[in-house]
């Protein structure tokens, strides 16, 4: 049986870390820095299989983690703003499910339960990217109905920047999650929208 399990980072660290450290061996990354730590002001979604973790998705707003929208690195991509406000514009920063998991219903509920969680917590829109060369992904982010915006560099390494309409998607997503019976925690995720990540909230508190 499925469920989905709502998490801030420090309730589950050691497996977003896990989680983490396998993407970053996928594409290149030190799966021992900074890269494969837990986002203290993220949405972690897992989707447990008989109690077991076998997938994670990592989200946050745009404006949890940076004061505009000059403060981000995909920006650079496109005008984000022509899109929407930044409290109205979520991101994906990791979608992983275990290997034997692959092509099962767990991704299909995972990624059901992300639109489904960032629509309730007042998404118009959700990107995701990744490196301009990784055609496979590309092609997964067309398939799932994403829009291509552009590239940006980012440490001297081409990303490309896609998005997806989160309001288009939200109704066939909530059709999904009910028929196998599968509910999202929504007092969670309106705590978890509160959260601003420590550098901003100091950023902040600077300025006054």
């Amino acid at each position: 049986m499925y469920r989905i399990r709502i998490s801030p980072a420090e309730e589950r660290p050691e497996s977003i870390v896990r989680f983490r450290q396998e993407i970053c061996r996928v594409i290149g990354l030190d799966g021992s820095g900074p890269d494969a730590q837990p986002l203290d002001f993220a949405t972690y979604l897992f989707v447990e299989r008989d109690h077991v973790q076998v997938g994670m998705i990592e989200l946050f707003f745009y404006d949890q983690c940076f004061g505009t929208y000059g403060d981000a690195p995909y920006a650079r991509a496109a005008d984000l703003s022509a899109l929407a406000p930044m409290r109205e514009l979520a991101h994906v920063g990791s979608v992983i499910v275990d290997p034997p998991y692959r092509g099962t219903r767990a991704f299909l509920f995972l990624t059901a339960a992300m639109v489904l969680a960032a629509h309730r917590m007042g998404a118009r829109y959700l990107t995701a990217a990744t490196g301009a060369a990784n055609h496979e992904i590309l092609a997964f982010y067309r398939n799932a109905g994403m829009t291509p915006l552009g590239r940006f560099n980012n440490d001297g390494a081409s990303f490309a920047l896609s998005s997806l309409d989160v309001g288009s998607r939200a109704y066939q997503a909530a059709a999904i999650l009910e028929r196998h019976g599968i509910a999202l925690d929504s007092d969670a995720l309106q705590a978890l929208r509160e959260r601003t990540s420590t550098e901003r909230a100091e950023r902040a508190l600077a300025s006054v």
